[in-house]
């Protein structure tokens, strides 16, 4: 949001100032744990060896900087981290490259509604529009991942899920659920609640092509034993605070071994 008063943009979690192009104020997301290896660290030896992100040195090293100074590559929606801009059409990245060779502006591609001067910016769902000098252009439709998607890709590459992708894999467990809950109404029974066998703080422990909600690992259970079988992975929590994918996998197995007959499908 622009504000005249004052010349500057207000994008969410802070304020830009397009004269200098840095922010107001420093980043809020980069902290001592996670400025060198990112948020979801990486060990691919599992030696608890971690491999440092380039990305999260860049950014904290300066907390005012936008976009590491390179606001063709990446983008900036809510003024707490640089991203890259993965999802756009061919015919959006065409249009970034060429308003670069044509203007030599900063260019970047952003959907959604927030300008950053001397950029392009991809408005879903039809419009880009060069701010400077104004060139308007139609591009195919950049449609944002949904946030299942944006779950799905992030355990894909093995990265922990945010509360909102985990959000969004209970509304859809439900859906997938709704045939099971039909079933147990027939029956006289209650699902009070979906279960998922392996829980979603560790799906992306289980592989790139683990499907949380694959009805392989879904079930309907009453209060009472969600409530035991809850109980039962908190335990598991204090004693396993970094789990392996084969400790993971046995609580599954003692999980079922206990409660099993209770399950709804």
């Amino acid at each position: 949001m622009y504000e005249k008063d004052t010349g500057n943009y207000y994008i969410k979690a802070r304020y830009y100032d397009p004269a200098v192009g840095r922010w107001l104020s420093p980043d809020t997301h980069w902290n001592v744990g996670n400025m060198i290896y990112g948020d979801n660290p990486q060990d691919p030896l599992g030696l608890n060896i971690y491999t440092p992100d380039i990305h999260a040195i860049m950014q904290s090293s300066n907390l005012y900087v936008y976009c590491m100074n390179n606001p063709i590559l990446f983008y900036d929606p809510d003024g707490e981290e640089a991203r890259t801009p993965r999802y756009l059409t061919p015919e959006a990245k065409e249009i970034q490259k060429q308003a670069y060779m044509d203007y030599g502006a900063k260019v970047t591609l952003e959907v959604g509604t927030y300008l950053i001067p001397g950029g392009i910016v991809v408005k879903a769902p039809t419009t880009a529009t060069k701010l400077a000098p104004a060139v308007t252009k139609t591009v195919a439709a950049v449609k944002p991942l949904t946030q299942y998607q944006q779950a799905m890709q992030a355990i894909s590459k093995g990265q922990k899920l945010t509360n909102s992708m985990k959000d969004a894999l209970r509304t859809d467990a439900r859906k997938v659920m709704q045939p099971a809950y039909d079933r147990a109404l027939k029956a006289g029974k209650q699902i009070d609640a979906i279960h998922h066998l392996i829980p979603l703080e560790y799906a992306h422990l289980m592989g790139s092509s683990f499907n949380p909600n694959a009805i392989t690992n879904l079930v309907g259970v009453s209060s009472n034993i969600h409530g035991k079988i809850n109980a039962s992975w908190n335990a598991f929590r204090v004693k396993y605070p970094n789990p392996t994918k084969a400790q993971i996998n046995a609580q599954v197995a003692e999980v079922n071994r206990l409660f099993s007959s209770y399950y709804m499908k």
